[in-house]
């Protein structure tokens, strides 16, 4: 028994290892080079998986390719999520084959329709929009839903009538009327402004109805709304009333900001956060003050988070000044302090640049550090010129993680003379992610 043991052990060993270069290593190519010959010939869960980076990267640098890839392509799942990339990038050029999907409607493959539904958001086709239209008579609710949605996003006014015909029908699927409801409101028509103001003031309505009524009123923003609206903010039912708030967000006058910076004392949570999004809207000045205590004092994280978030819209330099403070400061509440980083970097990083460098530096010896973690991630992302000094040295940090964030920061900001210090990362030694992705630096280098 014992010998027997020992023959498997050493077949085990004698079995070939996979093939290696000449350094003993696998063969290591640059990263946008193994990115193409992926979508070129990998398998389908390579292709999805890359795909999933590419979007965190938002990297359209292969664009090309994947719109082949979805024309030939026989895989449903990668259909849709190419389909699903090309929403999120807004990239334009798969009218035709979001048509071809959307005429050849099967509902084996109801997914991959409403990708392409939600991809014809984009479009500015009437024959691609007209095939979504067909769709909301669909027998399965959720490719009816997606059509809805889309065809509001559409901004053409001409579908108002037939979406209100949907609603109207005691037939049609009482479960996502609520969607029409919300495509009025996207379409912007103010003939449709009757019509919600009747569903606002029926107390008899589902709940539900009477809110998106809000919501769309807020978008299409006719001032016919602001009474009705301000009547139905003494409805007992305090999730309509936080609809009610933001909704009058969608109006503008002096008195309408007074009354949103009235409902951040509001004693209901949603109400209050639904102040601090309107008043970020309207970019009111004025609440400054009141938005900055609201994110300092008020008893819940949720609303405090919001006032920062209303801050950063509003961008007064006396509101950024307070964000870098909740930034600067170790003493912030963790998920405060990732809001005010995302705030500074978007909308406020030339004025940040300083403050980040000196955040980096404190958490540089941080074992694992986190929050290092979320500024070079953020960071590289951003397309600054003043940027190189971070990213060259983010490429001396001993985890692999980071070398990755400056690198991709160095390749989308093409800061080709930095070429010399990335050379040594494409070399033996390195973590084989960091390697590529360096010679693909190097390579756009040429």
């Amino acid at each position: 028994m014992k010998r027997a043991g020992i023959i498997i052990l050493l077949t085990f060993f004698l079995v070939p290892l996979p093939a290696v270069d000449k350094e003993g290593e696998e063969e290591i190519k640059p990263l946008d080079q193994e990115r193409l010959e992926t979508i070129q010939f990998g398998i389908d869960s390579e292709i999805i998986e890359l795909i999933k980076n590419l979007k965190e990267e938002k990297n359209i640098d292969f664009n090309n390719e994947l719109i082949n890839l979805l024309e030939e392509s026989a895989n449903i799942q990668i259909k849709e999520q190419i389909l699903a990339f090309f929403t999120e990038t807004e990239y334009k050029k798969a009218d035709h084959i979001a048509l071809d999907i959307l005429n050849t409607y099967d509902e084996d493959h109801a997914s991959l329709v409403t990708a392409a539904i939600k991809y014809a958001a984009l479009t500015e086709s009437k024959d691609v929009l007209d095939a979504v239209a067909g769709l909301m008579e669909s027998d399965d609710t959720s490719v009816a839903s997606a059509a809805i949605r889309t065809i509001g996003r559409s901004g053409m006014h001409e579908y108002q009538y037939l979406l209100q015909q949907y609603y109207e029908d005691d037939d049609y699927p009482e479960e996502i009327k609520a969607d029409i409801i919300l495509a009025l409101g996207d379409l912007k028509t103010v003939e449709a402004v009757p019509f919600l103001i009747e569903l606002l003031e029926n107390e008899d309505e589902e709940q539900v109805i009477r809110r998106y009524a809000c919501d769309s009123l807020r978008k299409i923003g006719d001032p016919a709304a602001i009474e009705p609206l301000l009547q139905a903010y003494e409805d007992e039912d305090v999730l309509l009333r936080s609809y009610v708030m933001y909704a009058l967000s969608g109006f503008e006058g002096e008195k309408i900001e007074k009354i949103l910076i009235q409902g951040l004392r509001d004693s209901y949570i949603r109400v209050r956060i639904s102040a601090a999004r309107g008043l970020g809207d309207k970019k009111a000045k004025a609440a400054v003050p009141i938005l900055i205590y609201k994110a300092k004092k008020d008893p819940e994280q949720k609303v405090r988070v919001e006032a920062l978030k209303a801050l950063g819209q509003i961008g007064s330099r006396e509101s950024l000044d307070f964000i870098q403070d909740i930034l600067k400061s170790e003493k912030s509440n963790p998920t405060q302090r990732v809001t005010a980083l995302y705030i500074a970097v978007d909308k406020d990083l030339d004025n940040s640049i300083k403050l980040l460098e000196e955040l980096i530096e404190k958490e540089w010896e941080k074992k694992d550090s986190r929050f290092l973690d979320y500024i070079a991630k953020q960071l590289s992302l951003q397309e600054n010129g003043r940027l190189k000094k971070i990213f060259s040295h983010f490429l001396d940090h001993p985890s692999f993680t980071m070398k990755l964030y400056g690198l991709r920061g160095i390749k989308r900001n093409n800061f080709t003379d930095l070429k010399e210090k990335v050379r040594p990362l494409s070399e033996e030694g390195n973590h084989s992610l960091v390697r590529k992705t360096a010679l693909s630096v190097l390579e756009d280098s040429k």
